[in-house]
């Protein structure tokens, strides 16, 4: 897949298909103009591990508590979505964790990467990183989401 981008004014603006989504990309650029065949870039990065179509893995969490975070009080169960993960069959099952503590293992992605899974709160009232990982060849895919754990009654 070819992809230019142009540099305008300072920023480099970008539109890039991702396993069948639309994604607007940004970041910090010089202000002369440009243009790059990002199929070349791609040729000299990272092996390709059959993940999603290249898409980075991402995960996000549902919690039980209305707001803007997810969050969930001991006991409740926390909805996570995933998608860029491997879902050939030689690729791992993807593992949840919170720090060192594994909160749920044994996660087989669709064959698009994606996963829905489910695991109940055993953590005291903080602030936690849920982590979802899996090992795709010599590739070790993660992405990670906070969690709160709130003060119950």
């Amino acid at each position: 897949m070819k992809l230019a981008r142009r540099v305008r004014h300072g920023c480099v603006v970008a539109l890039l298909m991702l396993g069948g989504a639309l994604a607007s990309l940004a970041q910090q650029g010089t202000s002369r103009e440009m243009k790059t065949d990002v199929a070349a870039e791609q040729q000299a990065g990272a092996p390709d591990t059959g993940h999603a179509g290249g898409a980075s893995p991402y995960v996000q969490l549902v919690g039980t508590v209305p707001g803007g975070s997810a969050a969930a009080p001991w006991g409740e169960e926390v909805l996570v979505f995933g998608s860029g993960f491997c879902g050939r069959a030689d690729c791992s099952d993807v593992t949840l964790s919170i720090g060192e503590h594994v909160v749920l293992q044994g996660i087989r992605p669709k064959a698009d990467g994606s996963f829905t899974a489910r695991f109940k709160v055993a953590k005291p009232p903080g602030h936690y990183l849920v982590r979802a990982s899996q090992q795709a060849g010599q590739t070790k895919l993660e992405d990670g989401k906070p969690l709160i754990v709130p003060v119950g009654d």
